[in-house]
């Protein structure tokens, strides 16, 4: 990710070339927002780094990926200003409402309850907002997993064919992982 944070540098005022760098990371985001908020000459000196961030963030989040979303939890709750912490969350947020589909976590996220202790309203009322799309067995309200039965031989030839025929066909435009160029892009227009 070295070209990505050189180019970050030049001109975050630039939404075409920020969408750009989002955009061609795409499954990479975390680890250029770990390096960005590590380096603290880039946040001091680039324009427009919290909403950078904060559609790396977003990214992050619409991933789905738990290990990804923990790492990036623990991000916000060791972010050095409130600002920084609101425009990560932000992110977070817009990723959030945008599927209103939950992460999934083997267990409860333990840095959840260092969030849960930050200082602002502002901040409270945006960790309540995430730890409603955030979901682990034995989280109160939410309902266990129902069990799946196993394909049945015939189903499993249909999935089979289906996936050869996506991969054959549809996986052109909405690549293998099954999203479109557009779904890809996740700036703040979106």
């Amino acid at each position: 990710c070295d070209w990505s944070s050189d180019v970050c540098s030049s001109d975050l005022e630039n939404k075409f070339l920020a969408d750009a760098v989002v955009t061609g990371l795409f499954g990479r985001e975390l680890e250029l927002l770990e390096k960005l908020l590590a380096d603290k000459a880039w946040s001091q000196s680039a324009t427009n780094a919290d909403k950078f961030l904060g559609s790396l963030a977003r990214c992050v989040f619409a991933g789905r990926k738990a290990d990804a979303v923990d790492r990036l939890l623990t991000l916000i709750a060791k972010a050095k200003t409130g600002k920084r912490q609101l425009a990560l969350l932000d992110g977070v947020m817009s990723a959030a409402a945008a599927t209103k589909k939950p992460v999934k976590f083997t267990k409860e996220p333990s840095v959840l309850a260092d969030l849960k202790k930050l200082g602002t309203v502002s901040l409270k009322s945006r960790v309540a907002k995430l730890d409603a799309s955030l979901v682990w067995p034995g989280k109160p309200g939410v309902p266990p997993e129902p069990v799946i039965p196993p394909l049945t031989k015939e189903q499993q030839a249909r999935y089979d064919l289906g996936k050869q025929l996506f991969t054959g066909t549809c996986a052109a435009c909405h690549q293998t992982h099954g999203l479109d160029r557009k779904s890809t892009r996740l700036n703040s227009s979106h």
